[in-house]
């Protein structure tokens, strides 16, 4: 006796990834079905990053895989009397819009699969078992507006067997915007697109649950075949975490505002007493960096990190046209084209569609802005300041600004994330170091054109720790903004020995 559905003879469902090589994910899709599918290559379409589906057979092995093969639109259980009894008005307009959308989608989504799944658009019938059935079919048919009305047909029972050469029916429905498909290598297309996209399915983990922590779902998988068990967090690095954007500002200033405190007290003692005569210029840098921090890594939880890094690289806009009309820098030509071509080459690696233009997009803008603000006063300087002293005013009035926040967006941390913090302040105070020494000794618009090779390290960022692999675009990208920093640093060299 055969158990096995015939389709599988063409094309029998295939396991997807057996283990986890990491356990934090933007989304994480329970079954490996038509809709779980589905749902994950809209998902990896629209942008999304770190898609996971899991399912506890094998892809595709249960329903996807085992039914009849015919598609049409429509096909809702009930009409609109009885969804609206249920679930109101507009939600039941919307569910059986949604069910009448289900072929056009179908169709469209077909387009983008390049694996064959047997697709006949030739129309289909609907046999009513009874007079009830029979009685629905018609009112579902004189439900539907004029346009859709006319591509399906209701044959009264006398005239059903000219049609179907069979007197088991009550009476038929005629659809001719119907068809078939092969549904088992309908899936497999569609696990093969999703791959495509760079959706990750694993099999063989039976979901258990999930529960809320610190603002993410924590869902709980168990091997279909063991007892052991694995732990996915939905949803980079601290951010990913729990802890709020808020918070990882005020660590890394108060780690750092500690490591420079005794340096400062040792080294410059009078550096502190000095903050009261220069409140202004001081309260601006704190101001300025510890807003772009916050905008910063607030977008690091909707994008991922080589978009954001690529949209702040507005800063050297800002930061050109603020030297030229506050600092009263002459701005040669060429500086100017390095910028725009350096900026052109951003948006030649993160080739933005309309992911890129969420609200959320905005965020990384305003971290650039006021990283612009932020390299001006810099520049400008703090009278009788070292940079020494100017990276400690940085962190310890942004410190000062930040810490009231904490009785609102404050989680205790663990020790991982402790160590996370530690790591990044060291780093943190040493970039914010060389920044104030490069803008003390160079030009604004020269050192602004030299932030394009930050897209370097993000997009080495991205694939070490998020498996996005750049592609050759983006490779040709990174070289374009090295190439534009060279370029600069080469003119001003050359305009420095001409004046000599």
């Amino acid at each position: 006796m055969k158990t096995t559905p015939f389709w599988w003879e063409e094309a029998e469902p295939s396991h997807g990834e057996r283990s986890f090589d990491q356990t934090t994910c933007s989304a994480l899709i329970i079954g490996a079905g038509y809709a779980g599918i589905n749902a994950a290559i809209t998902l990896a379409e629209a942008g999304v990053k770190d898609v996971f589906v899991v399912d506890a057979q094998r892809i595709g092995e249960g329903a996807s895989s085992r039914n009849g093969g015919q598609i049409g639109p429509g096909g809702a259980k009930f009409g609109l009397a009885e969804a609206t009894s249920r679930f109101g008005a507009q939600r039941a307009r919307e569910i059986l819009e949604d069910y009448d959308n289900t072929l056009p989608f179908m169709l469209e989504r077909a387009k983008s699969l390049k694996d064959p799944f047997d697709l006949n658009l030739t129309g289909g019938i609907v046999g009513a078992h009874s007079r009830k059935d029979f009685q629905k079919l018609s009112a579902y048919r004189d439900s539907l507006s004029p346009e859709k009305r006319a591509k399906v047909d209701i044959i009264p029972e006398g005239e059903a067997h000219s049609v179907l050469k069979s007197d088991i029916y009550r009476g038929l429905m005629v659809r001719h915007d119907g068809g078939s498909l092969h549904p088992a290598k309908y899936i497999r297309a569609l696990a093969n697109r999703a791959r495509e996209l760079g959706v990750r399915i694993f099999t063989g983990f039976r979901y258990e649950g999930a529960r809320d922590q610190a603002g993410k779902k924590v869902a709980t998988l168990r091997e279909a075949n063991s007892v052991k068990t694995v732990t996915l967090t939905a949803a980079k690095m601290l951010g990913d975490q729990g802890i709020s954007a808020f918070q990882i500002v005020f660590l890394r200033m108060l780690m750092g505002t500690l490591f420079l405190l005794p340096i400062v007290l040792h080294y410059e003692p009078r550096a502190i007493p000095r903050i009261a005569h220069n409140p202004g210029p001081i309260f601006l840098l704190g101001f300025s960096i510890v807003t772009a921090s916050i905008c910063f890594f607030l977008s690091l939880r909707y994008m991922a990190i080589a978009d954001a890094v690529a949209i702040t690289f507005v800063q050297p806009f800002f930061v050109t046209i603020l030297s030229k009309f506050v600092l009263k820098e002459r701005v040669p030509g060429a500086r100017w084209l390095a910028l725009v071509i350096g900026f052109s080459a951003t948006l030649m690696i993160i080739r933005p569609g309309t992911s890129s233009f969420e609200p959320a997009s905005v965020l990384p803008l305003m971290a650039g802005a006021f990283s612009a603000v932020y390299a001006i006063t810099v520049r400008r300087g703090i009278p009788g300041a070292s940079g020494l002293a100017t990276t400690f005013y940085t962190h310890a009035i942004s410190l000062a600004m930040i810490s009231p926040l904490m009785l609102f967006f404050w989680s205790p941390p663990t020790a991982e994330q402790w160590l996370l913090t530690v790591g990044m302040a060291a780093i943190g105070i040493m970039v914010q170091f060389m920044i104030v020494k490069a803008y003390e000794f160079g030009e604004a618009s020269l050192i602004a054109p030299l932030s394009y090779t930050e897209m370097v390290s993000s997009v080495l960022a991205g694939w070490w720790f998020f498996r996005q692999l750049p592609d050759a675009i983006t490779i040709l990208g990174v070289c374009i903004l090295i190439g534009c920093a060279l370029f600069t640093s080469y003119q001003t060299k050359r305009s420095q020995f001409s004046n000599d």
